[in-house]
């Protein structure tokens, strides 16, 4: 009998068993595919290194808050990652203008900022201010315990469009620029909140880095730290139901049949897939699992990796981000891509040239809805998506190629090779039911109905992972924090947060 089984072995699946074999739980992490550690997973292609998800993180300072999660963890000083340039860690394109810089540290990305907007410093500095002390106000972004109700929260019913484009008095250019990494949180400028705005740009202001041959070395960590402590992990092992009786849960029963027993279950995937596995329905009314259903997602992605010639592409120490229409940098459903996110890969030291791109743009799941039933993985896997889905694929390359021209002429002669995926490719990997890139989109207008508690209505159940606080290597350590806390207890939680 296990007291713990956590479902998934996203981050924030291994931080809250890591958490829980703390306090001397017995813990089993399962998760259903070959590779541990969901968007952190890699691959291998032309000898070089193509990662999926973690392009860079922010607050990885030793004293900031993801730096002290990863002290907490016992990973930090075996991670191989470096600071990104001081003065442009991103750089904000629109199509011919002048690109916006965007700088580490508050007071100096304030500076910068002011530098291209120079009638608006005033308003800048009150911007960078706002972010600056945000996540004061919210005990686990700081490492310590507190109020974790995320009703409680009053930035996530402020909605971030409107605040920011009434705090500059109605500048578009700067308003738009400001969101200029929007892609990062799926930019909607009806919904989303100040509180995705704020913590996310804000913690890569703090400080920005990026992870030598890519963010799977978090994932191998966290297991091996794990492992030190006692907990089991098994890959091959996808749970078909979470079994109940009338106290609550019992254990969980496999694809193939076996059944393990558990004291708690921690669910670190999407809510949808969560109450499906919930056969036997004791506890939750069929309003409330269709309301959770009915709940939108975010937008997918379609993400293309290029493999370029030895020497053809500069390296850079930044990333870019290129919105090609006039306006914000949001989905469009024509002139596709109308936005992009481009990550340089990083493979040693003082690099001068970089031999992977990585570029993210959005897609909705409306796209790859002919090739629903295809799988790429076990036990669901099928041989082949078919020729029109290569194709379709190879369509999204070339306009991608196309796109990248106007910022780096003759791209296309220096690529060697491209690998893609769609949102079908992150559906099957990360068990996400359309495939979004971060999970239930979060409403300003009704924060209410988007926002879940760690605890289920369950006994026993709990969720933790990207759709409890926020996504991203910070946001969903945070979330292992907060469903650890309402496990073990405040009180527990803040004499470990002391201890680092």
């Amino acid at each position: 009998m296990y007291d713990a089984l956590v479902i998934g072995s996203g981050m924030g699946g291994l931080g809250t068993a890591l958490f829980l074999a703390k306090a001397g739980m017995k813990v089993l992490v399962l998760e259903k595919n070959r590779q541990f550690g969901g968007a952190l997973q890699i691959f291998s292609r032309d000898k070089q290194i193509l990662d999926t998800g973690v392009h860079y993180v922010g607050s990885l300072g030793k004293d900031e808050a993801l730096g002290r999660y990863f002290r907490y963890f016992g990973i930090y000083d075996k991670l191989d990652f470096v600071q990104m340039d001081t003065d442009v860690y991103d750089r904000v394109c629109f199509r011919d203008e002048a690109p916006v810089h965007f700088a580490q540290g508050f007071e100096h990305h304030a500076d910068v900022l002011s530098e291209r907007f120079p009638h608006k410093h005033r308003e800048i500095h009150a911007y960078v201010k706002m972010l600056a002390e945000m996540p004061e106000q919210f005990p686990f972004f700081s490492f310590r315990p507190g109020e974790t109700d995320p009703l409680a929260n009053p930035y996530s019913g402020k909605n971030a469009f409107a605040y920011i484009y009434e705090m500059t008095v109605g500048d578009m250019p700067l308003t738009r620029a400001l969101f200029g990494a929007g892609i990062l949180y799926d930019l909607r400028p009806q919904s989303t909140s100040l509180y995705t705005h704020g913590i996310i740009m804000g913690s890569y202001i703090r400080s920005a880095w990026r992870f030598k041959k890519g963010g799977a070395q978090i994932a191998r960590q966290m297991i091996r730290a794990g492992r030190e402590m006692g907990v089991e992990y098994r890959n091959y092992a996808e749970v078909s139901e979470i079994l109940t009786d009338s106290d609550g849960v019992t254990g969980v029963k496999l694809n193939d049949g076996e059944v393990i027993p558990a004291r708690r279950i921690i669910s670190n995937i999407h809510p949808h897939s969560t109450l499906d596995l919930l056969k036997e329905n004791r506890f939750m009314r069929s309003s409330y699992i269709e309301r959770v259903h009915n709940l939108p997602d975010s937008l997918g992605c379609f993400s293309a990796q290029f493999v370029m010639q030895p020497e053809a592409l500069p390296y850079e120490n930044f990333n870019t981000y290129y919105t090609r229409s006039g306006g914000l940098p949001v989905y469009e459903k024509d002139g596709f891509p109308n936005t992009m996110g481009i990550f340089p890969s990083l493979d040693e030291d003082a690099q001068a040239y970089t031999r992977v791109l990585n570029v993210m743009t959005y897609m909705h799941p409306d796209e790859t809805a002919a090739w629903n039933k295809t799988f790429r993985t076990e036990p669901h896997y099928t041989e082949s998506r078919g020729a029109e889905y290569e194709d379709f694929k190879s369509s999204k390359e070339e306009a991608i190629v196309q796109a990248l021209e106007e910022l780096y002429p003759g791209f296309g002669a220096g690529v060697q090779n491209v690998y893609s995926s769609t949102s079908l490719t992150f559906r099957d990997y990360l068990g996400s039911p359309d495939g979004s890139l971060y999970g239930i989109l979060q409403d300003s207008a009704s924060p209410a109905s988007s926002l879940f508690s760690p605890r289920t209505k369950v006994p026993g159940l709990f969720l933790t992972g990207q759709n409890l606080n926020l996504h991203g290597i910070l946001g969903v350590s945070i979330s292992s924090a907060v469903t650890a806390a309402a496990i073990l207890g405040q009180e527990w939680m803040a004499s470990e947060m002391r201890s680092v």
